[in-house]
């Protein structure tokens, strides 16, 4: 990309962040880490990107995320949500398009979460890699045992377990409740590619609030998202909206589906 290109990029990135955090009145961190298969997923670079943004950023009362990926390593989105549970008491996790896998994981941790009515989760069943060059999910290798081996299921049963805890530890929710999003998310037999929309978790404990996919705050959040197409991951912070009264938030660019 042209150093002028990828300056005007960087530049909207940072007016649609300042955007959004007018638009919700508090601090502000986008983890963006792919699009349309492309650009790598949640990983130990987005855990330490995480980390410097928010050391940035400094402790807050309240945060606002946006999150949109198509997951990535379990370890580091455990990670993440350990990072941003020490920056801030009280998380609202936005998701614009999708958050699949680990970036359901980090949506579910959230104290709120905010989709449109075509916004989506999936369940969150971290994949153990073979030496063969397959994947498989944790609940294939405890009932597979006598093929791929006592190490693989012990590998399984440690990434499933440390799941577990970071859920019910960082999620802000009762036992009770951090069991049932772990039956649903994690111990499910369903498809882990099944699309999970606002309908389909609404009896889910979870606080979801349905966004207008009109709203400012929707369009700016797209429009972030879509940056990501030509940019890279995206992962950065806007601080709290102080000392800008009478300062015109910019407009977002018009709003358009992703591109698959």
């Amino acid at each position: 990309m042209h150093s002028t290109e990828a300056w005007s990029t960087q530049e909207t990135i940072e007016e649609l962040l300042l955007l959004i955090r007018a638009t919700v009145g508090e601090p502000v961190l986008a983890v963006i880490t792919d699009h349309a298969g492309e650009g790598g997923g949640i990983s130990l670079a987005t855990e330490a990107a995480v980390a410097q943004a928010l050391g940035e950023l400094g402790t807050t009362r309240r945060l606002h995320v946006v999150v949109n990926t198509f997951g990535g390593n379990a370890d580091s989105a455990v990670g993440i949500v350990r990072t941003i549970r020490a920056h801030s008491r009280h998380v609202t996790v936005v998701v614009p398009y999708y958050a699949i896998s680990a970036g359901a994981f980090i949506a579910t941790c959230a104290d709120e979460l905010s989709m449109c009515q075509d916004s989506f989760l999936t369940r969150f069943q971290p994949l153990i890699h073979r030496s063969s060059g397959d994947w498989l999910l944790p609940t294939e290798v405890a009932t597979s045992l006598p093929t791929v081996g006592e190490t693989l299921g012990a590998r399984a049963t440690a990434q499933l377990g440390q799941v577990e805890r970071a859920l019910r530890r960082y999620s802000g929710k009762s036992r009770a409740a951090a069991d049932r999003l772990l039956e649903e998310l994690v111990h499910s037999t369903a498809s882990h590619h099944e699309r999970l929309f606002v309908d389909d978790i609404e009896g889910w404990p979870l606080a979801v609030h349905r966004e207008d996919p009109e709203s400012v705050l929707s369009q700016a959040v797209r429009s972030l998202t879509r940056l990501c197409e030509d940019y890279g991951p995206i992962v950065a912070s806007a601080c709290a909206a102080a000392g800008n009264d009478g300062e015109r938030a910019p407009e977002p660019p018009s709003s358009r589906p992703p591109q698959s």
